[in-house]
């Protein structure tokens, strides 16, 4: 279980890395009136968000395929895991994500009575935590459903490992 939890950390960093560097920052000008989008730019929220998604189902696909492969801890104390950890790998691209793209936003340019800066992505929680678990129990799923061994190869690796130690 501990390699499961280990493979969704590891994912949401990279997956934050990734997101932090790809997504758009949103051009915004800020006058004593308040806030505006620049025309034209509106889309790069949603641009974001999209990446967010997309980044989002390679990590449930890589963590699903990545669960599966743990032969020991396959079933259903398996998949809360995966679910747990994917959620957390979410957390952490989020978080981690809008932390990091913070980082790389352009400095105000300030005009007459208008300045110019550039607003970095950001994630809410619950559209972070939506998309990589579903993709990766439903990855789990497939591989399960595939899976032509009734006891989904736990106790094929059992026997292994008791023919290994009794040699």
């Amino acid at each position: 279980m501990a390699r499961i939890l280990f493979l969704g950390v590891i994912v949401g960093l990279g997956s934050a890395a990734v997101w932090a560097v790809v997504a758009p920052s949103v051009p915004t000008v800020v006058a004593d009136q308040g806030t505006a989008t620049l025309p034209g730019e509106s889309t790069t929220v949603f641009d974001a968000v999209m990446y967010f998604a997309g980044i989002s189902v390679i990590a449930g696909i890589v963590l699903g395929v990545g669960a599966w492969l743990v032969v020991a801890a396959r079933g259903p104390l398996a998949v809360v895991m995966l679910a747990a950890t994917a959620g957390l790998g979410a957390w952490i691209t989020a978080s981690l994500g809008t932390l990091l793209a913070g980082l790389r936003s352009q400095d105000a340019v300030p005009l007459e009575d208008l300045t110019l800066v550039s607003v970095p992505p950001e994630m809410s929680l619950w559209q972070a935590l939506l998309i990589q678990p579903m993709v990766a129990v439903f990855v789990y799923f497939i591989a399960a459903g595939m899976s032509d061994d009734p006891g989904l190869g736990v106790e094929a690796r059992s026997q292994r490992r008791r023919d290994h130690v009794r040699a």
